[in-house]
């Protein structure tokens, strides 16, 4: 095989999921493990929440298909369980909501307002808040969560420009990993 041919075999064997969904160095997550570190929710295309310095988010402009989120539009995401999540703005406080249901961002610490849970199915994802309700924006452009059900005005990404952990296929199975102590133990 030539290195041409190598080459192509592996960036055929590491490509990424259909879901990879790239976006300006900015991929979309597609399981809550993937949720981590610096991220950003995008609530139509290339439109990303906006944090504003009145402690409320708005639907941001939308961007270039080569371009990634803005940094008023970068939240911190912090996982608190298996299911939960908090954001952090980068203004130093916590994405939550009120009795109302408007998204707002000034809590200085989390509490149950301030917990998400991200919902994965069929290849969609919505963000169900405190209230049991779906993230989504209003007609005047305000970050809400008062919709019991997710539609399709509840249906957002996560982005993500974290490095992606790329799995290797390997003929070795998963009790034959390490060394030779615990393969025996594997197989007892």
């Amino acid at each position: 095989m030539s290195l041409t041919g190598e080459l192509n075999h592996h960036l055929e064997s590491n490509a990424p999921s259909p879901n990879y969904c790239l976006t300006g160095g900015w991929w979309c997550v597609s399981s809550f493990g993937d949720v981590a570190g610096t991220v950003a929710i995008e609530m139509q295309n290339n439109s990303y929440i906006h944090a504003l310095d009145t402690g409320l988010f708005t639907l941001g402009s939308p961007h270039g298909d080569d371009e990634g989120p803005d940094p008023p539009e970068q939240l911190t995401a912090i996982k608190l369980s298996d299911t939960r999540i908090a954001f952090k703005s980068g203004y130093g406080k916590y994405l939550g909501i009120n009795s109302d249901g408007l998204v707002m961002g000034r809590s200085d610490a989390i509490g149950s307002r301030e917990q998400w849970e991200p919902v994965f199915q069929d290849g969609k994802m919505a963000l169900l808040g405190a209230n049991s309700c779906f993230m989504s924006y209003s007609d005047d452009g305000d970050i809400v969560a008062n919709s019991k059900t997710a539609g399709d005005a509840e249906m957002l990404k996560i982005r993500t420009n974290t490095e992606r952990e790329v799995k290797h296929k390997d003929e070795l199975a998963d009790e034959d990993r390490g060394n030779v102590k615990s393969c025996e133990v594997n197989y007892v």
